[in-house]
């Protein structure tokens, strides 16, 4: 914002050769009331980490974006300035700006319009009518966003060279403010996010000589996850003036899906990988925006113990179980019982086989374990598998497994 407020001053008083000097109002420097701090992130050098946790009806989104590049602001004399924003309700956001600069510096040049003459007329000017400094150093129209005067307590202070403000205000406009000012660089279309009815949003920004930051924390009701029988799909659509531009910053961009879900896939495929109920895409500088993320998600596949405990459940299947694993711990003794224990490990190979090729196809794993189950039943509850029915459950086994 402040960059895009200087700059606009400069150019426009060097094109023209106009210079406003002991004007009590600074009208004649106000810049655009759509210059916004968020402009400042627009520069190179930046990285940015951006959190989505997505849920049915809403979406929380938090942002933390930092560089060690210095804002334009500090060549003109400023020193330092910091911006918290808080929301109080549907129609309040308390703002607190604060600022220092270098007093002479600042107020004598001519490109930037100042000139009072002395150091407390400009206080008294700024006490008594704040909305033109709040134009002309930070981008925000009192009358586009709803900023009353009698609402606004101004600070100033010197010491020695050094000039401090700081001003304390209320936004009323509440959404008019979010879209035109805060967000106004946001990389994300939030035209599905209601802003109307807004449950949470910070909003930090700091500059000092050794760098920037902006922390961004938005929650608010959301259309963004949609759900279709047990899948979710998401589809985040990338601002119109950021859709296949390059990025100048370092992006890490998190999406968290409904936690019992698992992401299916992602697009665009070669930016996102997924794990458990995260994507997460990567953009380097350098590289275009698409025009939108998606991500599917849907139930965890389970794992073949979990769908054993799952199929094999009753008191005969787990009698079952426990006589396979006792076999398999305990030693034999006997070229029969070895090749029998042999085709024990191997029958458990083939359950392990038989899950993955029938995993997508339940009812064809129901039909393939029970057909497997009557078989050891047989042998070691009911007792009734005879030595060549054992053989062709071993010749069975082996056709499906090789040799080890």
């Amino acid at each position: 914002m402040r960059i895009n407020v200087l700059i606009f001053i400069v150019l426009l008083l060097v094109t023209t050769g106009i210079g406003v000097q002991n004007n009590s109002t600074a009208e004649g420097v106000l810049a655009s009331s759509s210059a916004s701090i968020y402009g400042e992130t627009r520069m190179t050098g930046w990285q940015s980490n951006e959190t989505v946790i997505l849920t049915l009806g809403k979406v929380d989104l938090t942002e933390r974006r930092s560089t060690k590049a210095q804002s334009f602001a500090h060549l003109l004399g400023w020193i330092e300035f910091h911006q918290r924003e808080h929301f109080i309700s549907y129609d309040e956001i308390f703002i607190e700006l604060s600022e220092k600069f270098e007093w002479e510096k600042v107020n004598s040049n001519p490109d930037l319009g100042l000139g009072f003459p002395y150091w407390k007329s400009f206080a008294e000017n700024l006490t008594k009518s704040p909305s033109w400094w709040l134009e002309y150093s930070w981008g925000l129209s009192s009358d586009w966003y709803g900023i009353a005067e009698k609402e606004t307590s101004v600070i100033t202070e010197k010491d020695g060279g050094i000039a401090s403000v700081t001003i304390r205000c209320h936004v009323r406009d509440v959404s008019e403010y979010i879209i035109g000012h805060s967000l106004i660089n946001s990389v994300f279309d939030l035209y599905s996010v209601d802003l109307g009815k807004i449950e949470v949003y910070e909003y930090y920004y700091d500059s000092t000589k050794s760098g920037q930051s902006v922390y961004l924390h938005l929650k608010a009701p959301s259309t963004i996850l949609q759900q279709v029988k047990d899948k979710y799909k998401a589809t985040i659509s990338i601002a119109p003036q950021f859709q296949n531009t390059v990025s100048d910053e370092e992006r890490l961009m998190i999406f968290a899906m409904p936690p019992t879900t698992e992401v299916e896939s992602v697009e665009p495929s070669t930016m996102g990988s997924p794990k458990d109920n995260v994507a997460t895409f990567t953009i380097s500088a350098g590289i275009r925006f698409p025009d939108s993320f998606t991500i599917i998600s849907g139930p965890p596949k389970k794992s073949i113990t979990e769908l054993l405990v799952e199929n094999l459940t009753s008191p005969d299947r787990i009698l079952v179980i426990a006589g396979v694993a006792t076999l398999l711990v305990s030693g034999f003794q006997g070229a029969s019982m070895l090749r029998r224990r042999k085709t024990y490990a191997r029958t458990a190979k083939l359950i392990a086989r038989v899950y993955e090729e029938n995993r997508e196809n339940r009812e064809a794993l129901n039909r393939e374990l029970t057909s497997i189950h009557d078989s050891l039943y047989r042998m070691f509850v009911e007792d009734k598998i005879t030595d060549e029915q054992f053989e062709k459950l071993h010749s069975l086994v082996h056709e499906h497994l090789p040799e080890d």
